[in-house]
């Protein structure tokens, strides 16, 4: 299972990853475009060069075949051709060179022209040449594209990698501050469950140590009013002798609660099927019901065995289930499920009470805690103990249709 410390380090280096792929993005998209559409307008700029160069060389082998040998000093027939080349707006000059390389005519259409490149073409006469042309032509609109394009999706390009950056990093930071704060609250319940066993532990102790010594003179004392209350000269008070009795007996009832928090409390943990349990307490549970118009839903899942000291869970199952009871009035319904899962076997006990009041969950668990006018405060206290003996763990769900009761017990090894 993957621990808290490993998922924030794994979201880390996901953030450092994706401010890297998000970078390289937007350097891709940044450069990608321009670059293309440079390397594209720059093959048709040199076709279209091509095609001009094929055209001035065209006209002037008319000149070259009229007079192979001194067409060149023919110069005044080279201005009709510039001039129609002015309306090519990407041409800026033009140079025509004889058979020695010597300059016969120039002609200027464009000065100052940015980025120009020279371009030469052959002229040629019977597969002779005769001379060549050399033009030049201004690449100035093909950079300015391409440099408006560069900041175009240089821009594209920053947004698409903050986009990127952004949105799946901020998920992961608002997930990893989640998972910070279930960690401390995790953290927190930890330490509440640790500061609540170790009260379970200390009145546990105290069970051990003083639990059998009040109960024996309280057996003793029973004893004596029992036998009293037979006597003739006392059968005028025999209701005052039943009324201690039964005080005694409750008192005796709370001390064994109290010594089954004792927590070296010997438990007898056997094969047995959690179902079997319920289905033995079933005409119990449906009793306590029927008697305050409630009623009882009990669905249980087919179980494996696992490890169980029967009495105990007995008592577990009783404690919740009167407490879900005691929790609801005439017409509502105490729900038990039994289920499995990967992590164990699980006993879900709801009621439709009000709920529990989230200011006294906290003190839950917690020995002589009672919102009861005749409680003991002991009965959930026993259920962990129970369960921590049992290496099992309670849990509860609750808001104002009622509570939940979740008891995981682990399976065998």
């Amino acid at each position: 299972m993957i621990g808290v410390a490993d998922y924030l380090n794994f979201s880390r280096m996901f953030a450092r990853r994706m401010t890297i792929i998000s970078l390289l993005v937007g350097l891709l998209i940044t450069f990608t475009m321009p670059i293309t559409y440079f390397l594209m307008s720059w093959r048709d700029f040199n076709a279209s060069a091509a095609v001009h160069g094929a055209e001035l060389a065209a006209k002037t082998q008319q000149m070259v075949r009229d007079n192979p040998a001194l067409w060149h000093y023919n110069v005044t027939r080279f201005g009709y051709l510039a001039d129609e080349l002015v309306l090519r707006p990407t041409i800026t000059s033009i140079k025509i060179f004889d058979q020695n390389s010597s300059l016969r005519y120039e002609q200027v259409i464009t000065r100052n022209a940015l980025w120009t490149f020279p371009f030469h073409v052959p002229i040629l006469y019977n597969n002779e040449v005769h001379g060549f042309i050399e033009f030049y032509e201004s690449a100035v609109d093909i950079i300015a594209d391409t440099l408006m394009l560069t900041f175009f999706f240089g821009l594209l390009g920053i947004v698409t990698g903050l986009l990127l950056y952004r949105y799946p990093v901020n998920i992961i930071r608002l997930v990893e501050q989640g998972v910070q704060s279930q960690a401390e609250q995790a953290k927190r319940q930890a330490a509440s469950d640790v500061a609540r066993l170790d009260r379970l532990r200390l009145v546990g102790e105290m069970a051990a140590s003083i639990g059998h010594e009040v109960r024996n003179p309280l057996t003793t004392v029973k004893g004596y009013l029992q036998l009293f209350s037979r006597r003739t000269e006392f059968l005028s008070s025999t209701n005052q002798f039943q009324l201690m009795i039964d005080e005694l007996d409750r008192a005796n009832g709370i001390i064994s609660e109290f010594l089954s928090l004792a927590h070296n409390k010997v438990v007898e943990m056997k094969n047995t099927n959690l179902n079997a349990v319920i289905r033995a307490l079933q005409p119990l549970i449906q009793s306590d019901a029927l008697i305050r118009g409630i009623l009882v839903d009990i669905r249980l899942k087919d179980l494996p065995d696992t490890l169980l000291d029967e009495n105990e869970v007995r008592q577990l199952i009783l404690n919740i289930t009167r407490n879900g009871l005691e929790a609801m009035t005439s017409g509502g319904c105490l729900t038990i499920t039994t289920d499995l899962d990967a992590q164990g076997v699980i006993l879900s006990i709801a009621d439709q009470g009000k709920g529990i009041d989230p200011s006294l969950m906290p003190k839950l668990g917690t020995p002589f805690f009672t919102t009861k006018e005749t409680g003991t405060g002991l009965g959930l206290a026993v259920c962990y103990s129970i369960a921590h003996r049992h290496k099992a763990e309670i849990d509860f769900v609750t808001g104002s249709g009622g509570t939940t009761f979740i008891i995981r017990f682990p399976l065998p090894q």
